[in-house]
């Protein structure tokens, strides 16, 4: 009897156990598929360039043809809808391909925000050189932020800067329109065109103090879906003139890309307004050959005063003019310098 109560004991511990182990189970096969679902809703499923004319490729067809020079982005598909870039809307009409009208073009960078390593490399078709395989003469310029805003309106997927250094990349921007959010419509495309590793890079908005509005989006890019490939040369970024090793000659790389419409961004109309800024931090594994936004929807402005100013006055006391300004904000600011003009031209 003893025996056998305590077998039964056994028994109901063994039990417990492959309960536990039985959800846990169930609990990572939610998770994977919650995971799934949520990057799903991000996916570009199909592009088209201008790749020798007209070039389309898709997740559920892979062109076979991989473009070896520059090409820009003419559309995208997402969420089942295709959406011009505006590059060329008459090359999707001549071949027949229904699409929303859309006005698509790369956020301006001036710098990359950290200092280039030895992993970073500049990614070129590899005929982009005119050379077939081997480096060309002269060697392409050594200029980060130029291959990230090339193309017609900055779309060219035929460049691009592999293995980013880790650091924060911020994008003015001047205005979110508010008619705009909600609409399904997506606001901003994130390139990825060579390898991607596992770890996350976050994308958010903020406000001239760099305070986050709304909330951050983690993207691991390794569950985002290939829609082409391309052959590329890989540039040394650290070397000035750039090298091009043997391993890193006319290789092949997939292309991905993801979309967002502003709400997945926490973006509504309550806080739209405060948004001056848009935030990518980079993990230092990123291949990005641009970041586009939707210009219907996002006004960017290339340079920003670091300054918000919320008032300025001036008034006559004693045949002079004093000047009283406040400022609800001052980012990397010094000086103030007053500047006089009887004409309204600058002196």
């Amino acid at each position: 009897m003893y025996r056998f109560k305590i077998h039964l004991m056994m028994r109901s511990v063994l039990q417990i156990h492959l309960n536990a182990i039985n959800r846990k189970l169930l609990f990572s096969f939610l998770f994977l598929l919650t995971a799934t679902a949520c990057f799903s809703q991000f996916n570009v499923t199909e592009i088209v360039t201008d790749y020798n004319g007209y070039w389309k490729s898709a997740a559920s067809s892979i062109n076979s043809v991989k473009p070896d020079n520059s090409h820009n982005l003419v559309s995208f598909s997402f969420n089942g809808n295709r959406y011009s870039t505006g590059v060329n809307d008459a090359l999707l009409t001549s071949n027949a391909l229904s699409f929303i009208a859309g006005d698509y073009r790369a956020l301006p960078l001036k710098s990359t925000g950290s200092t280039v390593t030895s992993n970073t490399k500049i990614g070129l078709g590899y005929m982009y050189d005119g050379v077939a395989n081997g480096p060309g003469t002269p060697v392409p310029a050594n200029d980060i932020p130029y291959y990230l805003t090339d193309g017609i309106k900055g779309l060219d997927l035929g460049t691009c800067v592999a293995n980013l250094p880790a650091g924060t990349l911020l994008f003015p921007v001047s205005k979110i329109l508010s008619p705009s959010i909600g609409d399904n419509i997506p606001d901003i495309v994130i390139t990825q065109i060579a390898d991607p590793s596992g770890s996350l890079d976050r994308y958010e908005f903020t406000d001239i103090n760099g305070t986050r509005v709304g909330n951050y989006v983690d993207i691991l890019l390794t569950n985002i879906p290939p829609v082409g490939n391309w052959t590329a040369d890989f540039y040394e970024a650290s070397k000035n003139p750039m090298t091009l090793a043997a391993g890193f000659t006319k290789t092949d790389r997939a292309i991905r890309l993801w979309a967002s419409d502003l709400t997945a961004f926490g973006i509504d109309s309550s806080n739209a307004s405060s948004v001056a800024y848009f935030k990518i931090s980079l993990s230092g594994n990123s291949d990005v050959a641009f970041v586009a936004y939707n210009n219907n929807s996002i006004n960017i402005i290339t340079s920003l005063l670091p300054v918000k100013l919320t008032s300025f006055t001036g008034k006559e006391i004693n045949n002079q003019v004093q000047l009283n300004w406040k400022t609800a904000a001052e980012i990397n600011s010094d000086v103030f310098i007053i500047e006089r003009s009887t004409d309204g031209n600058a002196r």
